[in-house]
């Protein structure tokens, strides 16, 4: 069995300070990138989306304070982690109402992920990466390897989501005994 980490970035602090005291719903890990590579992890759940040029970890309105570009050298660098890099646009829907000004905030966002992506690709040729899609549409905005088959055990959750801690604290165990290939684990380290 192989282990990816969801939402892999959601133990960094949150940056905006209105949304920390919900920050529990938005952890899916509680430990670093490093150590969730000590701990197995292979394949990277990496959120995203731009300020400005800049590229911005995220999970829904929820932005974590790390250099994106960093991280993912990091990654690189191990020699055998992949990513699954997604363009997470949740926070349009909340953030501006004019569904035209949207569509173009969405359509900018886009050809910014595109860049990056393939970016990356080419300055890491043996970094796999996955799955290039935005959120909520799932569109596929770079064409890379289609991912390798994901138990997503997480998303399985259901009422659970709304604590990821308790759902991994009780379930992983479980879920890493009944699995094969890849498994998607939010708190890789039970």
């Amino acid at each position: 069995m192989k282990i990816a980490s969801h939402n892999s970035w959601s133990f960094l602090p949150i940056r905006q300070w209105w949304l920390r005291p919900l920050g529990w719903m938005a952890r899916c890990q509680s430990v670093g990138l490093q150590n969730q590579y000590l701990c197995g992890v292979r394949l990277f759940d990496l959120r995203i989306r731009f300020n400005g040029n800049i590229p911005v970890a995220v999970h829904g309105l929820v932005e974590y304070k790390t250099d994106v570009l960093s991280d993912i050298i990091e990654l690189a660098l191990q020699g055998d982690c992949s990513l699954r890099i997604l363009l997470d646009l949740r926070n349009l829907k909340w953030t501006c109402w004019n569904r035209s000004k949207r569509d173009r905030l969405m359509y900018e966002q886009m050809g910014k992920f595109k860049r990056f992506v393939e970016y990356i690709r080419d300055t890491y040729p043996d970094l796999v990466i996955y799955d290039c899609y935005t959120m909520p549409h799932w569109w596929k905005v770079v064409v890379v390897m289609e991912s390798p088959a994901l138990d997503k055990s997480a998303a399985k959750a259901g009422i659970w989501a709304v604590w990821p801690w308790l759902y991994a604290k009780t379930h992983n165990h479980k879920i890493r005994m009944e699995n094969y290939g890849y498994v998607i684990l939010d708190f890789i380290q039970y």
